[in-house]
């Protein structure tokens, strides 16, 4: 009787999908925090939009595309309106909500202490 192989995948290094979300997440709030023309307004949209490119499938909402494609199309030319902004807040609305009901969101604190 020959006896049986087990094989198992031993990876050299593991990427944590989570973690790799919420650290564009955090990019975003960032982009949006300094939001004050255009500039920085094309800042927030790119962190959207790669935020949306390494979401998997089943997280792609395709109003978030849509939403993401009309700010494009009314931010060129250097352009901000309000309608651009709020298009933009939406999306990233709609990936937190996507996010949070996959459980995909890290909770935590933050704990400041005071360095002498």
């Amino acid at each position: 009787m020959k006896p049986e192989i087990r094989r198992t995948f031993i990876p050299y290094r593991s990427i944590d999908y989570i973690y790799i979300i919420n650290l564009a997440l955090q990019k975003v709030l960032e982009a949006r925090a300094e939001v004050r023309d255009a500039i920085t307004f094309e800042r927030y949209l790119r962190a959207v939009e790669a935020l949306y490119a390494i979401l998997i499938p089943k997280l792609k909402n395709p109003k978030i595309k849509e939403l993401l494609k009309e700010a494009r199309k009314h931010s060129e030319g250097g352009l901000i309106t309000e309608e651009n902004l709020e298009s933009v807040d939406r999306a990233v609305e709609l990936i937190l909500e996507a996010l949070d009901k996959n459980y995909m969101l890290m909770k935590g604190e933050v704990h400041e202490e005071e360095i002498l």
